[in-house]
């Protein structure tokens, strides 16, 4: 159980309260110097004396205790200082070189006076659970601590197996949260082809979450595109085949009862519209990707009749029952055509090719 040392003084500090913050599982306490400075410091730099003011240039318990003034030259821990760095108004910055060898470290002279820095970190990376340079992780391979902390923890500078550097906190690495730098997070498509697109490399760039790749298309060009279109292959091509197919020449061509006669010159999707003849006599346009595709077949007069048995051309001539199917009129029942009929009796009836088809009339009604 954590102690309370609220109200208790240490040195020239006297403990104001918690600050909400942990370091290696401490509790950070937000302490008042006797100079007005304040200063935050963990349970065991209290209670061990390492921390007994608030280290300000101005402190005068600074001086007392042999900081103040300038520090260059002075060792410190396992610290000596070597130079100064920035200057502040009420602080300012010395470069250090620690005994482990790291040259420089940059420390404030208020952590530093106050016996809050005593070392670059190195005395923590000597516990032999901390100390992870040249240990691997997954894809990862530790190189050497940043200096910085995050979550409490030491951040690492690492080289992932795919050739990034990237920074990882000691909790990632160790629990197994973080085994690369983000390459095992998305799936490799370097190399692969998609339509007429080949991906190279991926970029630095997210749609949606979706990594951009760099991809070169046949026709030469390049065109970056995010992983999910190529998936899921709604990108094919840089652009290419739409202009390809807005330009291929369909005149004369068939497409179930409609022949292309001319491009409209306007396009519907990036296809070209063309003007096309259907056999019944009527005229429409299409797209080209819609004629390609067999979406559109005709000007709709087999709409409703997919099988095409009540088209125009399918009855002349034949008999049903006592009617002689003549031939089409322009009317319409039902999505069928309408047929006149000759009757053995010598009178005239319009009948639909759906009635005739399916035997529903079989002569004119009066001779019956």
């Amino acid at each position: 159980m954590t102690s309370n040392l609220k109200h208790k003084r240490f040195g020239n500090l006297v403990v104001e309260g918690v600050t909400g913050k942990h370091v290696d599982g401490l509790v950070v306490w937000l302490c008042r110097c006797d100079c007005g400075g304040s200063v935050e410091a963990t349970t065991s730099q209290l209670t061990r004396g390492e921390v007994r003011c608030c280290g300000k240039l101005d402190c005068p318990a600074s001086a007392r205790l042999g900081m103040g003034g300038s520090l260059v030259g002075r060792r410190i821990g396992l610290l000596t200082v070597t130079g100064v760095g920035s200057v502040g108004e009420k602080d300012m910055t010395y470069s250090c070189r620690c005994d482990c060898g790291t040259e420089p470290f940059e420390a404030l002279h208020s952590a530093l006076a106050s016996g809050r820095v005593r070392d670059c970190g190195c005395v923590e990376l000597g516990r032999a659970r901390h100390n992870l340079v040249g240990r691997r992780f997954g894809q990862l391979t530790v190189l050497g601590p940043t200096g910085e902390r995050k979550d409490n923890c030491l951040v690492w500078r690492c080289l992932c197996d795919c050739g990034r550097e990237c920074e990882v906190p000691t909790s990632q690495l160790t629990s197994g949260a973080r085994k690369s730098c983000g390459c095992l997070r998305w799936n490799n498509l370097a190399g692969q082809r998609f339509g007429r697109l080949v991906a190279i490399e991926p970029t630095e760039k997210r749609v949606r979450h979706s990594i951009v790749w760099r991809c070169k298309c046949d026709c030469g060009n390049e065109r970056e595109i995010p992983s999910r279109q190529l998936l899921n292959g709604n990108s094919r091509s840089c652009g290419c085949s739409r202009k390809r197919l807005s330009r291929e020449d369909l005149a004369g061509q068939r497409f179930g009862k409609l022949v292309a006669v001319e491009a409209v010159g306007k396009t519907s999707w990036g296809s070209m519209v063309w003007r096309c003849e259907c056999d019944c006599g009527k005229t429409c346009e299409a797209s080209a990707k819609s004629l390609k595709a067999g979406a559109k077949r005709s000007c709709g007069c087999l709409r409703g009749n997919p099988g095409g048995y009540f088209e125009a051309s399918d009855l002349a001539g034949q008999r049903f029952g006592r009617l002689f199917a003549v031939e089409p009129t322009e009317k319409r029942q039902r999505g069928s055509v309408v047929w006149r009929c000759r009757c053995d009796c010598g009178e005239l009836r319009d009948v639909s090719a759906f009635t005739l088809k399916r035997g529903h009339a079989k002569s004119c009604g009066k001779c019956d």
